[in-house]
């Protein structure tokens, strides 16, 4: 390869193709359960992605992409990423301008010319309590946590393990998502699903702990209570000076204990293959890092 510093950057579009990847690459959240503990995988990108993957894209003389589109989360201009670089892409609908588009996947070798970094070393309790969770969590276990909050900070820090299955309805942002998604995936699979919802999302779809609790399914529901909609309140904190009426975002939920009793679930901090449910308190659910939307990352 006649470039020093090549990047692959790979999205859930090739969750199916079988890459002989032997280059460092950059993952995309929807494939990040697939590739996070791939020897040449550097970490995720984007607005609320590591800051290393981010850098690693302003050095790159040469990327390829493959399996994504490359939206507004992750690249936030496109007049502005990577100008220093070669482009390739190939992707169905790859709605972006670049140097060169692909009929064939060429061949993923290049040098080591960087290494991988801690993809997020934010010192938070919210972020203490994700990477204890993660720890307890078993390798066939599915994890889905919802929108917002929630879901951003979950895909930064799990600690992925080989055979656990990450997701949520990313792109569509649909609140409460966590609760039916986990009722999909654990009657598709047998497995166990970890679902990790905030208070506000958890109203959304409330009604859904009487399926979960009627066929007795093992879904584990972890209930961030942080006074509802915290992704609302950090955009109209980072936008004050546009957004600082505080508009639809204090609210309380009801008691989760009372919850569990209501619907006959299990309330306990523990995981199980019992149905359950437990709420964790955070004063502060903030993502870090987070760049302004706008702003070159």
């Amino acid at each position: 390869m006649k470039y020093k510093k090549p990047l692959l950057i790979v999205g859930n579009g090739a969750r199916d193709m079988d890459l002989d990847i032997q280059m460092p690459f950059l993952y995309t959240w929807g494939i990040k359960d697939k590739y996070f503990n791939h020897k040449w995988a550097k970490g995720d990108f984007g607005i609320t992605g590591s800051p290393n993957g981010n850098k690693l894209i302003k050095e790159a003389d040469y990327i390829i992409m493959i399996g994504t589109r490359m939206d507004t989360h992750q690249v936030p201009d496109w007049d502005k990423f990577a100008p220093q670089a070669y482009k390739e892409a190939y992707c169905l609908e790859f709605p972006h301008k670049v140097d060169k588009m692909l009929v064939r996947i060429p061949e993923l070798k290049g040098p080591a010319w960087c290494k991988r970094s801690l993809e997020n070393k934010t010192d938070t309790p919210i972020y203490r309590w994700v990477d204890k969770l993660s720890k307890q969590a078993d390798k066939d276990d599915i994890i889905i946590p919802d929108m917002g909050q929630t879901g951003c900070i979950v895909f930064q820090r799990w600690g992925l393990k080989e055979g656990q299955r990450l997701f949520n309805g990313m792109n569509h942002s649909p609140m409460g998502y966590s609760l039916p998604g986990a009722i999909g995936a654990t009657l598709a699979t047998g497995r166990r699903v970890i679902s990790i919802v905030g208070d506000g999302s958890l109203m959304m779809n409330v009604q859904d702990l009487q399926t979960i609790s009627e066929l007795n399914l093992p879904i584990n529901i972890f209930v961030v209570k942080n006074g509802g909609y915290g992704m609302i309140k950090q955009t109209q904190k980072d936008w004050k000076e546009f957004l600082d009426q505080g508009v639809a975002c204090n609210f309380k939920v009801p008691s989760i204990k009372k919850l569990a009793k209501a619907f006959n679930l299990k309330y306990t901090n523990k995981l199980s293959n019992e149905p359950s449910i437990y709420g964790v308190t955070f004063e502060d659910t903030t993502i870090s890092p987070k760049w302004k939307y706008g702003n070159e990352l």
